[in-house]
This record gives structure tokens, C-alpha cells and sequence, in this order.
């Protein structure tokens, strides 16, 4: 199974239980003249879906975010940023920093070096395995910027600390990077944070 798909079953799980009844939607990579393959393969559309999610795995999709949440069906658009895809979405929302077009952001497994543009008001949650061994994105790096952030954001700023699951492959393209054995507890912490801070 491709890494990318590991984390889709984790949104998966989110959405098809019920939790928080959100939307996964493809975002497309590069100008339309390249016509690249979407940054996600794989959506679930819920017929009563309560908000809508942007994913953006490994980096890419910084092309085409802003009209997705335009075209998001739902009233909170829920821009989410897995690995170097945390890069991505803290760009995208520097950039639209006086009106991004969502409701929140998640930054998952995130790089140490993200930057957001202040100020903030804007519930924003970190979710990452308290053992996460990726050299790019060590949870002390992740817990230093929640730190940062929260106490600069005006709304809402979590740290989901993932604690389960297998740390077996590679420790940047699957195991607990990838919360591999961990889904269910993630996407529990994800769905707390969609339905007491997001959905209204």
C-alpha cells in the first residue's frame, strides 16, 4: 500500500465513522498545463458532511488550495498539512494571511521548520507521534511550535499527541511518522478537534 494511502485510511477512518462526517477532496499539483496527477489519489465523499478537508501529503498542491476552498461544499473548509504538506498549507496561509479561506488547520507529522505569519486567529492543531523518528520532523520540534504558536494564535491552538503503533520501515515514509498501527487513535484526536473547535 502506497504511504500516502496509509495516512488517507487515518482521514478515512475520521470521516466514514461518523466522528466528524468530513470531506477528503483531491488538490491538484502544478498548473493545469502539466497535468500532473492530484496530490491525493483516493477521496470519500459523506453524504451529510459536516466539514470539508483539504489534504496535503509530501509537499505538493500548493497550486490550485485557494479554489478548493472556494469550492468546498461546507461552511469549514479544514486545511490539512501531513510531513512536508505542512509546508505547503503554512505557506499557502501566509500568503493569505488576511483571508485564507478556512475555517482551520492541522499540521500533522509537520516539518521543525514551518513558519506562520502573525498575527493568528485561526484554531490550528499539531497533531504528531510523541515518538516520531523522522530527522525532519522530531516531536520536540512539533511541541516547540505549538508552544510558539499558541501563545500568539487568538483562537484555538492544540497539540494531538499520537502515543501507540508500530515503528517498522522507513522512519520517514511509514511507521509511527505515518502513525502506521495508530489510526484510529488519530484520527480520534483529530475529530475532538474538528467537532469542539471547528464545526459550530
Amino acid at each position: 500500500m502506497n504511504v500516502f494511502n496509509k495516512l488517507l485510511l487515518l482521514l478515512l477512518s475520521c470521516a466514514s465513522g461518523g466522528l466528524s462526517a468530513a470531506t477528503a477532496i483531491t488538490v491538484p499539483y502544478g498548473s493545469p498545463e502539466d497535468q500532473k496527477p492530484p496530490t491525493m489519489t483516493l477521496a470519500y465523499e459523506h453524504p451529510s458532511a459536516k466539514a470539508t478537508m483539504i489534504v496535503i501529503l509530501g509537499g505538493e498542491g500548493r497550486v490550485g488550495i485557494h479554489e478548493k476552498t472556494k469550492d468546498a461544499k461546507t461552511q469549514s473548509a479544514i486545511l490539512f498539512g501531513h510531513s512536508n504538506g505542512s509546508i505547503s498549507v503554512t505557506e499557502y496561509l501566509n500568503k493569505n494571511i488576511q483571508s485564507p479561506g478556512i475555517s482551520a488547520l492541522v499540521l500533522s507529522a509537520s516539518k521543525s521548520d514551518i513558519v506562520i505569519k502573525q498575527p493568528l486567529s485561526l484554531p490550528v492543531m499539531f497533531l504528531h507521534h510523541v515518538d516520531d523518528k523522522c530527522r525532519l520532523t522530531p516531536f520536540y520540534a512539533a511541541n516547540r511550535n505549538f508552544e510558539k504558536l499558541k501563545s500568539v494564535n487568538t483562537h484555538f491552538t492544540g497539540l494531538g499527541v499520537v502515543k501507540g503503533g508500530d515503528a517498522s520501515g522507513d522512519p520517514c515514509r511509514d511507521g509511527r511518522h505515518m502513525f502506521l498501527g495508530a489510526y484510529e487513535e488519530a484520527a480520534h484526536l483529530l475529530s475532538e478537534f474538528i467537532n469542539n473547535h471547528v464545526i459550530r
